[in-house]
């Protein structure tokens, strides 16, 4: 008896947990496109691999596996292309599977540019692969201990971390970020909701801001 109510119990719950996800989505699905609607963006609200695929070029969406992104919005801002997304990756398999969830912002630059990461200590899990990366330290104690930077080129390093840089960044010491190629990215770790990107726009039109003039014209 105590077996069956157990069982009952544990059915319930889980109808309960899919129906609470349902609404959630419904809800999500319903301000997204609300947002997209206001801003002149397109919202695309189905997961989709294919696209996670495109980016794996950025370190961050290149770890795990079963790695797919959703409630996707994308237009211009500040007369840059920019999109934003959740994405999702899992880690390991079977009883030992965790899945995780990024809220990924991206705008795209007028030029491509060298890798570089930063993202505070214990931001991410650890990923393989990358021949060559260097863990930097700066001349900014406070900076070099708030935050991990790697890249594989130093001095473009140093002229990105410019003391503009590192205050902007220090002010916003969960920032993790990456630049590689034309595209400048920051997460979150969580869903992403309209919400949130008001803040994280201005935070890359500010990252953006703070990059030497040179750096364009080289």
């Amino acid at each position: 008896m105590e077996s069956v109510a157990m069982h009952t119990f544990f059915g319930f719950c889980i109808i309960a947990a899919v129906w609470w996800h349902h609404l959630r989505q419904k809800k999500l699905r319903k301000a997204w496109s609300a947002w997209a609607n206001s801003n002149g963006w397109s919202y695309h609200p189905e997961r989709n691999k294919r696209r996670a695929k495109a980016y794996s070029f950025l370190n961050r969406l290149n770890q795990g596996h079963s790695r797919y992104l959703y409630h996707r919005v994308e237009g211009e801002h500040s007369g840059r292309k920019a999109e934003a997304f959740t994405f999702h990756y899992a880690v390991g398999h079977g009883k030992h599977r965790s899945d995780h969830f990024l809220g990924v912002v991206l705008i795209k630059l007028e030029q491509e540019f060298p890798e570089i990461r930063i993202h505070p200590e214990n931001f991410f899990h650890k990923v393989g692969g990358l021949v060559g990366i260097k863990d930097l330290d700066l001349d900014s104690v406070e900076f070099s201990k708030t935050f991990r930077i790697l890249s594989k080129d130093k001095k473009f390093a140093f002229d990105f971390c410019n003391t503009g840089m590192m205050e902007l960044l220090l002010q916003k010491k969960n920032t993790a970020l990456e630049l590689e190629k034309d595209t400048l990215a920051i997460f979150r770790k969580s869903h992403l909701e309209p919400n949130r990107m008001k803040p994280a726009l201005s935070l890359l039109d500010s990252i953006r801001n703070q990059m030497p003039r040179y750096l364009f014209q080289e």
